[in-house]
């Protein structure tokens, strides 16, 4: 580690259980782990903006899985504004299927117009607005969908089946290939895992405030 004064030999063994090319950050959250962990198995003096730095240099959104929580990402992903939870209360439902999907080949075919007036988004107010969800499925917009749907017409189809399921929301995961579904109640939630469940990896999910303030409390603490 280049900012340590230790030299070390340190050997990782990683158990991948999030699906790879999925759009889920599997990897990402494991660069971001293994920063935070390197940092504090050799007691380097790193300070969090530093770590974030490095985390930006690994990918776009490696800096969002050393902070954790909920956030607004904006430049490539690496300036992080802290939103207010949104989702605690909140059930997910993950369908992964066997679908690998090129980050490069999405960018590539995503195709948006260029326009003279600028749509004001206030992102905030989507997670100040209580248990009021309703005004996600019209004004939250993948814009990937347009392309990947195109290609591969199931995703759209799982996110339909969601949506019949009583999702308040759903969407591709990023770039895809994983479609999530929101619900506010666990039964309805199970219920949109059992469509899925006999054909797709299909995950029931709680949202979790994580990230390296978290796990230095945990170490701090013994």
């Amino acid at each position: 580690m280049a900012h340590s004064a230790r030299p070390a030999k340190i050997e990782i063994e990683l158990q991948k259980r999030i699906p790879m090319g999925a759009g889920l950050g599997g990897g990402s959250s494991n660069a971001a782990v293994v920063l935070i962990g390197l940092a504090q198995l050799l007691e380097s003096p790193i300070g969090s903006e530093a770590l974030l730095q490095m985390a930006a240099g690994l990918g776009a959104d490696v800096p969002f899985f050393i902070e954790g929580g909920t956030a607004l990402a904006e430049g490539i992903g690496e300036r992080l504004t802290p939103l207010p939870p949104a989702l605690t209360e909140l059930h997910i439902v993950v369908v992964a299927p066997p679908i690998h999907i090129s980050t490069r080949w999405a960018y590539a075919n995503l195709k948006i117009p260029l326009t003279t007036v600028k749509k004001k988004i206030n992102l905030q107010r989507f997670f100040l607005s209580g248990d009021d969800q309703s005004h996600w499925r019209l004004e939250l917009v993948n814009d990937f969908e347009r392309v990947v749907f195109r290609a591969f017409p199931r995703l759209r189809e799982i996110k339909e089946v969601l949506y019949e399921k009583g999702a308040l929301y759903a969407s591709l995961t990023g770039s895809g290939s994983a479609v999530y579904g929101i619900y506010h109640k666990e039964v309805d939630a199970l219920a949109g895992v059992a469509c899925f469940q006999q054909h797709y990896p299909t995950f029931l999910a709680r949202p979790v405030r994580w990230g390296i303030r978290e796990l230095s409390s945990l170490t701090s603490n013994g």
